[in-house]
């Protein structure tokens, strides 16, 4: 969540769906939580049962929506209008929080006087390179600094170059009139909506922010939710109970696959995963800066070099706050991988085995290079592009060019079949992909760990065996790894040398008990390796003299958590974040189920530290006293010395409020005793992001990809470093306005199917409650195209199109923008060729614009055309 992550400082959701019972309000926007998240949604019914008022903004009105107390329809793609809109008004009349606002973000501190905002440059940034497409220079967002590197602060928050008083000159233009042209929303009803929210914040009461991919699968999807992170720090509602920001995942472990990545981008823990070296043409004569997020580009070559470890530390680590603790992570995870072969002086820690990243190698944009012939194999796990990715047609046409493909999965999905059947016509002697379809186990086949929406690790024992052929990924993973060691255990070739020196001990004692699989690996071990152990033997215990002696896996002692891990080789841990998880043999927190009536610390264990509530040190004031009794969770208590409450505190124990740093200090000596926000450098909550962003620092409205109107606030029509891949013809995208397309799609899920549907759509008692594909559309939009309620249409973009059974409903309505009337149709994208239950293919419509930090699709706001009918194949 780079979004929240660059606000906030960490990724992961900063409260738990149980905290959203103590909200006095709650708003859903971007997320049909009670359709795609109804457990957590259970919550929030239990909240509006004790008195909170729950608010749902989204384009088209559902269960979710039927459940609040008021319900706002929006034109898909203009939620920064409508939120900018109420910023605005927080700053305007003076409704934020001002002591929270004033001490823990940072509005005080100064911006470098050379910085230059969207509003001076019509919605461009200074340090923009119109070449490149790219914010390559972003020195002048950062702070004005003392000599010690320390930022500038006006506490009065009245000089014009600081934070608080450029965000009042950026969020100038959103105004309600704004809100009703660009959103459709009409400003009585958005000012219900401020008024509940301004009511429902402060000391007394707190209000929750809840979104899913409403809001990430945007093309300026992370800055969507900068948005909101701002309006809850704006607000007070960060690191207090029933407040927060709750970013809700559809998968069981979405959350744990990025703790411990699957992204190309990230090492375990939100490290970046090491780059080589950059080069373009020089920029400017300035020298090479340390900065308190480490080393800036060399301008006078502009080289960020990580070829050492040194260096990736000293340009990806921080010198200030937690994440100055870096290099014992680091070191701690390559010990882990790579065990006796990870030494200071033979390898660099095995740091340069490390894979290094040269660009974009996220999974569509690897789709392109698929077409292109440049990639030849292809491992997917539990993954549908074929159906469940942006632009489908052209994922199959790019499966086509591979020479090989291996599927693991429940059924034989759309990927799996591409080659022989397909929506369009397929001749299997002209594809040269030979694809493997391995049977995988389901989640009641399987033990291990998932981590859910809220950072919450749970143990699942496996109920019983697969059948047949089918085994867990753990088993896949394990076995297939244990292979290519044997392969290459005789290599001499350097390259061959970090697989040999890879740690693999994963085997069990002995077979698991009443289970036929008597080759499945044992999954508490790889917990253990991801908690952390020390490398040597102790000589009476953990953090004793050493002696000598390096333990294996099985037999050494684990690490308490992350505060144990050192930077010499004698700990090695998988995971920073998640140690913790199994201090001790026997102690597996994540399979712990004991609940109570509020926090619930023994059921699961949420990284980091097991803590709930993440930045709690900001639910206590300055001075390290509740801001109110009813909203009491974490304070300090002057005669322990230590902070205490209901929660464990974020926050060092032991530093006490008025704690102040001594000029010059590093680490966590340089974030005083009121600083919340301890993985942020200056330890404060950012409304303005001066690094980390690669589209501006402060939240910008740009419309969609594809829009039907042109941005009404800046010239700027769409995001300037989004990645549109304009060279290519097999992407291609309806201009702004095209009258052959003038109709907005929005897409989602139901709760009776999951995602592309390869788990649901076999199961006959799903397939009954949502047996097909089907568009809601407006009355009024029907009417003008002639369309019945029941009967077939078709729905049309520049990729291709769809037929649907048509759903005429009031839940979708025409908006009127500056005098423009503009339909919008839902979509869900459950379908495909293969299952029980089939259908059209609903992200065959759609378009691969990226947003340019996480590189994901736009699949929730792009235009289209309908009729009646269906379509003509062949």
């Amino acid at each position: 969540m780079p979004g929240l992550g660059t606000t906030l400082g960490r990724g992961g959701a900063t409260t738990f769906p149980q905290d959203l019972v103590n909200s006095d309000c709650i708003l859903i926007m971007g997320s049909n939580m009670a359709e795609a998240h109804p457990v957590a949604f259970a919550n929030v019914v239990k909240a509006k049962e004790r008195g909170a008022q729950v608010i749902h903004i989204d384009p088209h009105f559902s269960r979710t929506s039927a459940l609040a107390n008021l319900f706002v329809s929006t034109r898909a793609g203009s939620d920064i209008v409508f939120l900018g809109a109420i910023i605005r008004y927080l700053l305007e009349t003076h409704t934020y929080f001002h002591d929270y606002v004033l001490h823990y973000t940072n509005a005080p501190m100064l911006v470098r006087a050379d910085y230059q905002d969207a509003e001076e440059a019509d919605g461009l940034f200074s340090g923009y390179n119109p070449d490149t497409n790219m914010y390559e220079n972003q020195d002048s967002w950062d702070y004005q600094r003392d000599e010690h590197g320390r930022p500038l602060m006006d506490v009065t928050l009245q000089d014009p170059r600081c934070v608080f008083q450029i965000m009042r000159r950026h969020f100038a233009r959103y105004t309600p009139q704004m809100v009703e042209s660009v959103c459709g929303v009409s400003r009585e009803q958005w000012m219900q909506v401020v008024q509940t929210l301004v009511a429902n914040s402060g000391r007394e009461r707190t209000t929750a922010l809840c979104y899913a991919v409403g809001w990430t699968q945007q093309s300026k999807g992370v800055q969507i939710i900068r948005a909101a992170a701002i309006l809850q720090l704006l607000l007070g509602n960060i690191g207090r109970p029933g407040g927060g920001v709750m970013a809700l995942r559809g998968h069981a472990s979405i959350q744990g696959s990025t703790d411990i990545p699957t992204l190309y981008d990230l090492l375990s823990g939100y490290m970046p995963q090491p780059s080589a070296p950059i080069t373009s043409q020089p920029q400017s004569e300035e020298p090479v800066g340390a900065t308190p997020w480490g080393k800036r580009v060399d301008k006078k070559t502009n080289v960020l070099s990580q070829q050492t470890l040194a260096e990736y530390i000293d340009t990806a680590g921080q010198r200030l706050g937690w994440w100055s603790n870096m290099p014992s992570y680091i070191v701690s995870l390559l010990t882990a991988w790579y065990g006796e072969a990870s030494t200071e002086d033979e390898n660099d820690r095995g740091y340069h085995w490390l894979p290094k990243i040269t660009g974009d190698h996220s999974h569509l944009v690897t789709s392109y290079l698929m077409l292109d012939g440049k990639v030849k194999g292809y491992l997917l796990f539990g993954q549908n592009p074929a159906a469940g990715s942006t632009n489908a047609r052209m994922q199959r046409k790019a499966l086509e060019q591979l020479d090989w493909m291996v599927v693991r999965d429940l059924y034989e999905v759309e990927s799996a079949a591409f080659w022989y059947k397909g929506p369009e016509p397929v001749d299997p002697s002209q594809i040269k992909t030979e694809v493997f379809l391995l049977p995988a186990a389901a989640s009641t086949e399987k033990e291990g760990s998932f981590t859910n929406t809220q950072r919450l690790l749970q143990w699942r024992d496996k109920a019983v065996d697969p059948p047949g052929d089918a085994r867990s990924d753990l088993w896949f993973v394990y076995h297939l790894g244990r292979r290519l060691k044997e392969l290459y255990a005789e290599s001499t070739a350097p390259k061959d040398r970090p697989l040999k020196a890879l740690t693999w001990d994963y085997e069990r004692d002995e077979p698991e008990p009443g289970s036929r699989i008597l080759d499945e690996p044992d999954a508490l071990l790889v917990l253990k390796e991801i908690n952390g152990y020390y490398v040597y033997a102790q000589a009476d215990g953990p953090g004793d003299n050493q002696s000598g002696r390096r333990q294996s896996l099985r037999d050494a002692a684990h690490v308490s958590s992350f505060t144990a891990l050192k930077d010499d080789g004698s700990t090695a841990c998988g995971s920073w974040i998640y140690s913790g998880v199994y201090p001790e043999p026997g102690n597996n927190r994540a399979a712990s189920r004991v609940a109570d009536d509020y926090i619930n610390l023994q059921w699961g264990f949420a990284w980091p530290a097991n803590r709930r509530i993440l930045y709690n040190r900001a639910s206590a004031d300055p001075e390290g006293k509740p801001w109110s009794e009813r909203k009491k969770y974490i304070w300090w208590d002057e005669e322990q010395k230590q902070w205490t409450g209901y929660d464990i505190p974020d926050f060092p124990v032991n530093k006490a409020p008025d704690y102040r740093p001594a000029p010059g200090a590093v680490g966590m000596d340089a974030i005083s005793g009121s600083d919340p926000f301890i993985l942020k450098p200056d330890g404060r909550g950012w409304l303005f992001a001066p690094t980390g962003l690669k589209d501006g620092p402060l939240p910008t409205h740009y419309e969609a990809a594809e829009s039907p109107v042109h941005n009404a606030l800046y010239k700027q029509q769409s995001n300037p470093t989004a990645k549109f891949f304009k060279d290519r013809k097999d992407n291609r995208l309806a201009a702004v306005g095209d009258e052959r397309y003038p109709i907005v799609v929005t897409t989602y899920r139901l709760t009776e199917h999951h995602v592309s549907g390869p788990m649901t759509r076999w199961m006959p008692w799903l397939n009954a409650l949502q047996p097909a594909l089907f568009a809601e559309l407006s009355p009024e939009l029907a009417a003008e195209r002639g369309i019945k309620h029941g009967e077939w249409m078709v729905v049309s973009t520049p990729r291709g199109e769809i037929e649907a059974r048509a759903m005429v409903t009031r839940r979708l309505q025409p908006l009127h923008l500056a005098g423009k009337t503009v339909h919008q149709i839902g979509l869900p994208f459950h379908w495909g060729f293969q299952g029980r239950s089939r259908g059209s293919i609903t992200n065959d419509l759609t378009h691969m614009v990226l947003e340019p930090n996480v590189s994901i699709e736009e699949a929730k706001a792009f235009t289209c055309n309908v009729r009646p009918g269906r379509v003509e194949h062949g």
